[in-house]
């Protein structure tokens, strides 16, 4: 019997070692200990628990202004460097973590083999900086999102835009582009 040509994906599980920083990044995503709870299958006070734990183990500062558009901790070194190891594991794994609005997310599904990202994603004014701080690995930003974040880059040619240190690709003929580092 004839192999298949590519294995079906199984789901990514995250080591347990990085689960910390994987909690970190639905807070993050989320936005809400409860959003992180539903994604995570835990209950809100254990993960509330489990954060505050980390802030301070890890004597991680909260930006003041993370409602609005920046991480709630995303100016720590080390949180940072944290986070590129969860993204090197994934990425390795072959388990994207891509960010979209609601509409793209039933197409991006079949091909992630993980999907840990709340249902209520963060708005995507924020989803640069989540790129950015390896948070996600990529997004899907179609016309609308555009619209409403940047629409001098609506535009954009077939070579890609540079969005503050981001790359946006478009991947079709309508505005749809593909939001990641410049460096992947």
């Amino acid at each position: 019997m004839a192999k298949p040509l590519s294995p079906k994906p199984t789901a990514y599980r995250t080591p347990e070692l990085l689960q910390p920083i994987q909690l970190l990044d639905l807070l993050e995503l989320g936005g809400t200990t409860t959003a992180a709870a539903k994604a995570l299958g835990l209950s809100q006070p254990t993960v509330s628990r489990r954060a505050r734990h980390l802030v301070k183990d890890l004597n991680l500062k909260s930006n003041p202004d993370h409602h609005e558009r920046a991480l709630r901790y995303g100016g720590s070194a080390c949180l940072q460097l944290l986070r590129r190891a969860c993204q090197a594991h994934r990425l390795e794994a072959g388990a994207w973590r891509v960010g979209s609005c609601p509409w793209h997310q039933g197409l991006l599904q079949p091909l992630q083999p993980w999907t840990s990202l709340p249902g209520r994603f963060r708005h995507p004014r924020t989803w640069r900086d989540l790129v950015a701080a390896h948070a996600i690995d990529a997004a899907v930003v179609s016309g609308l999102d555009l619209r409403l974040t940047l629409p001098e880059l609506q535009q954009a040619d077939r070579d890609g835009v540079d969005w503050n240190g981001c790359l946006l690709l478009p991947i079709s003929r309508s505005p749809l582009g593909l939001l990641m580092p410049p460096h992947t």
